[in-house]
């Protein structure tokens, strides 16, 4: 019985989660279709062992992370 319990409350917790999760929002935390980088917009080409990524920067969302990114990609932080 208290396994059943357990389980039950389990179920009703990822089911609340997967509820409250859904629900639409407007403002920053909206989202938004992402459009491919523009002509001239800067990009970050990430190559790992596993392929090559390209990341786009949200400088609107993130300002403070795209510009430390940035410089310390710049500097050479990243190399290697």
């Amino acid at each position: 019985m208290k396994k059943q319990m357990t389980i039950l409350a389990l179920l009703f917790g990822i089911l609340l989660m997967t509820a409250t999760g859904c629900k639409k929002t407007k403002g920053a935390n909206a989202m938004t279709p992402i459009q491919p980088p523009q002509k001239g917009e800067e990009i970050a080409i990430i190559t790992t062992n596993y392929g090559t990524m390209k990341v786009k920067f949200f400088p609107e969302v993130a300002p403070k992370a795209v510009e430390n990114f940035t410089t310390h990609a710049k500097n050479g932080y990243y190399d290697g």
